[in-house]
């Protein structure tokens, strides 16, 4: 049987197409989405960390629970030593996912949340940082800028 043109254009097409799928099956991929916006949550998460540290170290104390991040940028009634505003920006800019980020002091220390890619606090995806190092925030440039997204 001799084969028409028609047939070895479909040949070449379904050996395109196989060769198309192995590489899809086999390629490597690059990270998701919401790995790249977890990556992007935990950097900004780090410098509010350092702006903490730097509150601190102007004021004494870290924020209350009631004044939460934004004593960063407006410094809380009869408060000595507040140096501020601690971030060039005009707000708390929100996690990647469009949430607000959460703020707790809990036995002085403080620790900020996200709530992930879920939206949800308290869920397997949250994000949590808290201080590691003080001395390593201690020495942190002042007034670090963050990222506005």
């Amino acid at each position: 049987m001799k084969m028409t043109r028609s047939d070895k254009i479909l040949g070449w097409c379904l050996a395109v197409l196989l060769w198309g799928a192995l590489l899809l099956v086999i390629w490597p991929r690059g990270p998701s989405i919401d790995e790249v916006k977890g990556r992007a949550t935990r950097a900004t998460l780090s410098v509010y960390q350092r702006v903490l540290a730097d509150f601190r170290n102007d004021c004494g104390f870290f924020p209350s629970n009631a004044d939460g991040l934004k004593a960063l940028l407006h410094g809380p009634s009869g408060t000595q030593g507040w140096n501020g505003p601690y971030l060039d920006a005009d707000r708390i800019a929100p996690d990647y996912w469009g949430n607000t980020l959460q703020y707790s002091l809990t036995n002085g220390v403080p620790v900020l949340r996200s709530a992930g890619a879920d939206g949800t606090f308290g869920t397997q995806d949250d994000i949590v940082a808290t201080p590691k190092d003080s001395d390593r925030d201690r020495d942190a440039p002042r007034g670090a800028p963050l990222p506005h997204h």
